[in-house]
């Protein structure tokens, strides 16, 4: 019950007392956005300007607003195949062959080897359709592996499972999520507070091969918050941050779980914030590219000032492998 947003908060701002800095400058990215605005909203004085990464606004539940994302990610991306020639030309219909791939692989599954990238231990795979679109779904999240999902999804279709299990091994296995920090935080602000008719609602949002298998695994969260048993956040940590901290609010096209709308939602409450959004990128906009890297440094070299972001006409979709 320890583990809050709001004394993680009052941790930062004692670091930043202990060191004795007069202010920061603050980067957060996904989870980290949430505790850079609830730093914003409680130590002010603490920070000279703030960047948001792929944002989580305090003010809407993630949870419920998991089907969304997950139906504009997968359609950005079939989007962007359908508008690359070559891409189109080699994996044409793509959205067709991966939902009518998802409902063949839940009726028959197929299985194959993969190598676990953190041990690399060899395990047999039983692959329905739901672990395809778990994988992809987890793709979105490293930018690289957004250029090969076309060729993945053509790839298990064809009964090749060469970039499905790379992929598996890299993603699936990934032990980078502290689960016990994720329950204490999202069970206190978010999950705890909602019903599991709230949850069946917004899971219609899931495109309609995805729905019945994907509110399984959101409606697990429910009893697994009960199980955790910590306190509900006070109501006022849900409410937006207003703030007139320099902020620098940063989208990414691909990004599966912070779509964004959700930096549009938080830069209404931030009349002094610079909002970019970042073709072909995925969750974590300056984590893997050269031109969000170069908009944040100039921002922190002059937070009053929107920064030049010319750089993103020359970004473009993802480098769709053939």
């Amino acid at each position: 019950s320890a583990y809050t947003t709001a004394s993680d908060a009052a941790d930062v701002a004692d670091l930043i007392a202990a060191l004795s800095y007069p202010q920061v400058d603050l980067y957060g990215v996904s989870y980290g956005t949430r505790l850079a605005l609830e730093i914003m909203r409680a130590f002010p004085q603490r920070i000279r300007s703030v960047i948001l990464d792929s944002t989580v606004p305090p003010q809407r539940h993630l949870l419920t607003a998991v089907p969304a994302a997950t139906a504009r990610v997968f359609n950005t991306l079939f989007a962007g195949c359908a508008a690359d020639a070559t891409c189109n030309a080699r994996y044409p219909h793509l959205d067709t062959v991966f939902y009518s791939l998802v409902t063949t692989l839940n009726a028959h599954p197929v299985t194959f080897q993969t190598t676990d990238a953190n041990t690399g231990n060899r395990y047999t795979v039983l692959f329905h359709g739901d672990d395809l679109v778990n994988v992809a779904f987890s793709a979105f999240y490293l930018t690289q592996a957004i250029a090969v999902l076309p060729q993945m999804i053509y790839q298990v279709r064809d009964g090749n499972y060469q970039r499905a299990s790379q992929l598996y091994g890299i993603l699936i296995f990934d032990n980078s999520v502290a689960w016990g920090m994720y329950f204490s935080v999202e069970c206190a602000e978010d999950i705890g507070t909602l019903t599991a008719s709230q949850v069946t609602t917004a899971a219609q949002a899931y495109p309609p091969a995805l729905r019945p298998d994907q509110l399984i695994g959101l409606e697990g969260e429910l009893p697994g918050c009960q199980a955790w048993n910590v306190a509900a956040a006070p109501a006022s940590e849900a409410s937006p941050v207003t703030s007139t901290i320099p902020t620098l609010v940063m989208e990414s096209e691909y990004d599966p779980i912070t779509p964004p709308a959700n930096g549009d939602l938080v830069a209404q409450t931030l009349p002094n914030s610079y909002k970019f959004l970042f073709p072909g990128v995925g969750h974590g906009a300056m984590l893997f590219n050269a031109c969000p890297t170069s908009v944040a440094i100039a921002f922190w070299r002059a937070p009053t000032q929107k920064p030049d972001g010319s750089c993103i006409a020359t970004m473009g979709e993802p480098p769709f492998v053939g």
